[in-house]
């Protein structure tokens, strides 16, 4: 599969992640489905289905822009505007308490609030635009990789900031005796919940910002994107990490057609039946609502990690997903192998997009061989003293190749490779 861009006539993270603006899919009402059993509802196609584990959510097949295998890097410039959106956050914040501890009128306190609460509006408006804009110009080539992270990074460093504005509104307002803000304006204030979740990510936040801002060396990233959706993944501290959005599914204007808990559990067992198989559970699913029953957000552990989803309650889909896998439970199996007469090499694969393990052996043996470890001839790492390397598979055909001191080896891996 080609490092970049697997263009075409259009083809993952995302389903995942991304674009068109959640904007323009909140404002025009569309997508939502007329129906009154989620449950009955199929498989989208962007949920992948695996067997053996559990499914993620992805860029459809025959979406996917681009799937390579990327790596971020110090940026100054994006380093210098997340200091330069965090001070002008906490100025607005400031500016807000000020105003606020000086009213003599709760009147005046609302207005406080809401003034702050508009301030905040616009940014996660102009948060998703950036985003939409980015994965765009991504896209179209017009953006390197390193530009696009960074991006990311940043945004989700703002809406990191935005949070914690909002939650220093709630605490000023339960700081202070006999007033309460009126319940439209509280429910915008915490509709922040839901509507920052198309720009942040675990990944986003520990990653990439810090390694834009030169804390510490990005791990080798798997990004996938679509016109709609935008996928992470990566391999950190032996756990598999990987965070989709999907901007299709995100309608929380439309019409609810998830209306309670049992509802969003029916439609997570269609949708992830291995997760939620209660043989597979370590103990039950934690259901929570947000913007007002727009979102429903499930959480579940199970035997090869955690599970964090959020469902629109209108397209009754995925438009977020969290998912960390432990790499000594996910099952796996060998794809591929070469050997010359000194090295052996076998890769082993998940599923495609999906944790993928390296060893290099001496043939016939069990002796561990070091080697430096190219995907897709990006460099991801070395097998070390113990001959293994764990890695990400990458969307379609995979090549494999491995460098040592005796020799080069290479190895395919054929599309939609899978454990189970």
């Amino acid at each position: 599969m080609s490092p970049h861009s697997v263009r075409r006539s259009l083809a993952l993270l995302a389903g995942i992640v991304l674009v068109a603006g959640v904007a323009s899919a909140i404002s025009t009402g569309a997508l939502s489905l007329q129906t009154t059993d989620p449950a009955a509802e199929t498989v989208p196609p962007s949920i992948a289905q695996s067997n053996g584990t559990t499914n993620y959510l992805q860029v459809p097949d025959g979406d996917v822009r681009t799937s390579s295998t990327e790596r971020a890097s110090v940026d100054v410039t994006a380093a210098t505007r997340i200091g330069a959106d965090e001070m002008e956050i906490q100025l607005a914040v400031e500016t807000f308490r000020e105003r606020f501890e000086n009213a003599e009128t709760d009147a005046n306190r609302t207005a406080a609030v809401r003034e702050l609460v508009r301030t905040l509006e616009r940014k996660t408006e102009h948060l998703q635009q950036t985003q939409s804009a980015a994965l765009d110009r991504y896209n179209d080539g017009e953006i390197s990789s390193k530009q696009f992270l960074s991006t990311l990074a940043r945004l989700d460093a703002t809406a990191e900031e935005i949070r914690a504005a909002a939650d220093a509104v709630e605490a000023v307002e339960e700081n202070t005796l006999d007033y309460t803000t009126p319940p439209a304006l509280g429910d915008r204030l915490r509709s922040f919940d839901a509507r920052l979740l198309p720009v942040e990510g675990k990944i986003r936040n520990v990653e990439l910002q810090s390694a834009i801002q030169g804390s510490t060396q990005s791990p080798p990233l798997y990004v996938e994107t679509g016109d709609q959706g935008i996928v992470l993944a990566t391999i950190v501290n032996n756990n598999y990490a990987r965070e989709a959005f999907n901007s299709t599914a995100f309608n929380p204007g439309g019409q609810s057609n998830l209306t309670i808990y049992r509802d969003a559990l029916d439609r997570m067992n269609v949708l992830y039946p291995w997760a939620m198989d209660p043989t597979n559970r370590n103990g039950a699913p934690r259901v929570d609502t947000l913007w007002n029953t727009s979102v429903f957000s499930v959480t579940t552990q199970h035997r090869h990690g955690s599970l964090s989803v959020f469902l629109d309650a209108s397209t009754t889909n995925v438009f977020r997903e969290d998912q960390t896998r432990d790499l000594d439970d996910v099952p796996s199996v060998t794809v591929a192998t070469n050997t010359s007469v000194i090295v052996e090499l076998s890769v082993n694969t998940t599923h495609e997009t999906g944790p993928l393990r390296v060893d290099l052996t001496r043939p016939g043996t069990t002796n561990p061989v070091e080697g430096d470890v190219y995907v897709d001839g990006t460099f991801v790492g070395t097998t070390g003293a113990d001959g293994t390397l764990w890695t990400i598979d990458t969307r379609g055909e995979t090549t494999v190749r491995v460098e040592t001191d005796d020799g080069v080896l290479s190895a395919r891996i054929p599309a939609n490779a899978t454990a189970g």
